[in-house]
This record gives structure tokens, C-alpha cells and sequence, in this order.
């Protein structure tokens, strides 16, 4: 019986999250969901950009790169 169960729930395990039609929480307005998405993305940005920033307060290499990339930039 517990092996049955467990090849039922493996069949309809869904490796794709997915949001039920009549959710409350997710909307299909596209608007709110490319804010979403957007906001997403701008954290996500914010979290690399302190990652990096706190790589290069202790990696001399990173610093040297990120002067170089600068100079480019001028140019």
C-alpha cells in the first residue's frame, strides 16, 4: 500500500510549479505580473550589485578589473 501511495504521488508530482486557476495570491493581469517580474529582477540586481561591491572591498583583483572597466568606459 505505502509503495502504491508513493508511485501515485511520484505520477503526479509536477516539476513546474504551478499557481491553481483559482488562486487568490497570482493574478493573470499582465501588468501585475510583469511588476512582479520586475521587481523580481531589480532585487535580484540589488543582491548581485552588494555581492560584487563587497567581493571587491576584499579582492585586489576584482578592485584592478573594475579600474580597467572604468578606463574603457571613458573611451
Amino acid at each position: 500500500d505505502e509503495e502504491e501511495t508513493r508511485e501515485e504521488e511520484d505520477e503526479n508530482f509536477d516539476l513546474i510549479p504551478r499557481t491553481p486557476e483559482e488562486s487568490e495570491e497570482e493574478s493573470n493581469d499582465e501588468e501585475e505580473q510583469e511588476s512582479r517580474l520586475t521587481f523580481r529582477f531589480e532585487e535580484r540586481l540589488r543582491s548581485l550589485e552588494t555581492s560584487f561591491s563587497e567581493y571587491r572591498q576584499t579582492n585586489q583583483f576584482a578592485d584592478a578589473v573594475s579600474a580597467i572597466l572604468d578606463i574603457v568606459h571613458q573611451y
